[in-house]
């Protein structure tokens, strides 16, 4: 009878590029040893060219463009798909990061960008050409108080099978597997080349915040979700728009929300990650006042009651906040 330990070792292949063991169980590698690694032989990487260390690491300093758009900084990002050696005793490691795309007005070094020894295009069929080569954790911005930074940001990730994630993905997962079309969209999941840009800590309207739904494939990529459903351009900046891009169903029919009133009006609301609440007040005000009047504190005190009784919540909407 086979041991454990004998079926782990069964399971154990050898990469070809690196003559390593790694485990593959399914057909896809889903944890790998490392070999031993010496510590502290690699300086860490700086910024810009003359803070490389001996591997060549070092993260590359965005340049703004100041005309495009006066009064403000803009960047032309986009995110791809490159290899850097992240230690002496490793091989290069596949990552996926930012790079500052040339412009017109900052073309840097013309850095021409290939995945795999194919050229990267942009949407448009050019070649796409960047400031610096790519890096991990590169470029830095650094922007000013009170001058906006504006940025466009390209998907130049592969497409098709190359779009897969390096890494094994669970599709059970919400979001990961089959959208919300179901057996009625070919092909049926979720793409893992979507790329979203998030900023955080920052006074920034929500149409350029990137929430979980503000998310984009490459353009020309095969799949019934191109982009997420909350997705809206900056209105002084080129973009298409059109409004049947992502797909968002509420009740078995198609919506498209363009703020917040109205998903409040479609009876959707929010569960924010950080409450702001008026400690002075009741439950039921706190609740009763992102209502827009239309209960009264009676009603929402009622039904506070009701849905308590129903989760088995031993809420008591009279209480205020810091009774809780």
């Amino acid at each position: 009878m086979e041991t454990n330990k004998a079926l782990v070792r069964a399971a154990l292949v050898v990469d070809p590029d690196t003559g390593y063991p790694i485990p593959d169980y399914f057909g896809t590698a889903n944890w790998a040893y490392s070999p031993t690694l010496r510590k502290f032989i690699d300086a860490m990487p700086g910024l810009g060219p003359n803070g490389a260390n001996t591997l060549g690491q070092y993260i590359p300093v965005a340049v703004p463009d100041k005309t495009s758009y006066p009064g403000c900084d803009y960047y032309e990002i986009a995110v791809v798909e490159f290899k850097e050696q992240m230690h002496s005793d490793l091989p290069p490691t596949t990552l996926r990061g930012y790079v500052q795309l040339s412009t017109i007005i900052v073309p840097g070094a013309l850095i021409t960008l290939t995945h795999n020894g194919v050229p990267v295009l942009k949407g448009d069929g050019t070649q796409a050409y960047a400031v610096d080569a790519p890096h991990y954790m590169g470029p830095a911005i650094i922007a000013t108080r009170d001058i906006p930074v504006r940025i466009k940001f390209y998907n130049l990730l592969p497409t098709g099978d190359g779009g897969d994630l390096f890494v094994p993905v669970d599709t059970t997962v919400m979001g990961a597997g089959h959208g919300p079309l179901g057996h009625d969209a070919m092909p049926m999941n979720y793409t893992q080349n979507r790329a979203n840009i998030h900023l955080h800590g920052n006074n920034t309207v929500w149409i350029s915040d990137g929430t979980p739904h503000q998310w984009i494939t490459p353009a020309g990529e095969d799949t019934p979700y191109p982009q997420g459903v909350s997705v809206v351009p900056v209105p002084d900046m080129a973009d298409s728009g059109a409004p049947d891009d992502g797909v968002m169903l509420f009740n078995g029919r198609p919506v498209h929300v363009r703020d917040p009133q109205q998903a409040r009006a479609l009876g959707i609301s929010m569960v924010f990650q950080h409450f702001s609440l008026f400690e002075t007040l009741s439950v039921a005000e706190n609740v009763w006042l992102g209502l827009q009047g239309t209960l009264s504190l009676r009603e929402v005190t009622e039904s506070i009651e009701v849905k308590a009784r129903e989760y088995g919540m031993d809420v008591d909407p009279r209480r205020t906040v810091p009774s809780l």
